[in-house]
């Protein structure tokens, strides 16, 4: 499934991690809070500028296998185990070449995997945003959803049927749809999915103290970071 959005300027991103003061990070604003940074190098080689305008397109696999280009590399075991379908998703930039008049693409990536909510500290940035991004392109409201996931406003989206032996096409409006937040992931389920698909498997997974080999900005193991603040059971032995 291909989404095309409506041409959007890119703005600075003045508060991103990337920006100096000699380059500061173009991005789109995909509404309510959710921004989609463009990486300086991407800027630098397509000559894009703040102003440009450009088509933000959302690409969803019908089949929820892994997108070869993927935006984000979102934790296989999650915090939410409905999202983890979000792996499927990748977002696309298209711009029309200010010299030949030739439309160009590119597909973007998130770099920032483990930046958290500023006002729900424990919340990763990017299922809000990758959450934001799908529930929009599908024409999705959710109730009982938490304080730090927006509240926003369903674009018009319409499915395009193209018949290719007479050369048209049919527009059919999405239907608006209403769905419960999906339910958080509890301790006891992650820690045996991490175990099951992780540790077995030989991957470089732990739980429990930190190993001397493990990064030093990790300062907690994989069931902390794939387990939400407000059902994690501290007391308990990771």
């Amino acid at each position: 499934m291909i989404f095309h959005r409506s041409r959007r300027q890119l703005v600075p991103n003045n508060s991103s991690r990337r920006s100096t003061n000699r380059v500061t990070p173009l991005c789109v604003n995909f509404g309510q809070g959710t921004i989609i940074e463009i990486r300086p190098s991407l800027s630098k080689a397509a000559g894009l500028r703040a102003g440009r305008n450009v088509v933000l397109i959302v690409e969803i696999r019908n089949d929820w296998h892994d997108h070869p280009y993927m935006w984000c590399r979102f934790p296989r075991i999650g915090p939410i185990p409905r999202c983890e379908f979000l792996r499927a998703m990748a977002l696309r930039l298209e711009w029309q070449d200010l010299k030949d008049g030739a439309w160009k693409t590119c597909y973007l990536s998130q770099g920032n995997l483990w930046k958290q909510i500023v006002k729900q500290p424990d919340q990763l940035q990017i299922y809000r945003d990758a959450i934001h991004i799908y529930a929009a392109t599908q024409r999705m409201k959710f109730w009982g959803a938490p304080p730090w996931f927006p509240k926003f406003k369903a674009d018009i989206v319409n499915f395009i049927q193209y018949n290719h032996m007479e050369q048209k096409g049919k527009l059919f409006p999405v239907l608006l749809s209403a769905t419960p937040w999906p339910q958080m992931a509890s301790q006891e389920v992650n820690r045996e999915r991490i175990r099951a698909q992780c540790i077995e498997a030989g991957a470089p997974t732990f739980i429990g103290i930190r190993p001397n080999y493990f990064p030093r900005m990790r300062d907690r193991c994989d069931l902390c970071l794939s387990v939400p603040a407000e059902v994690r059971d501290l007391s308990a032995p990771s």
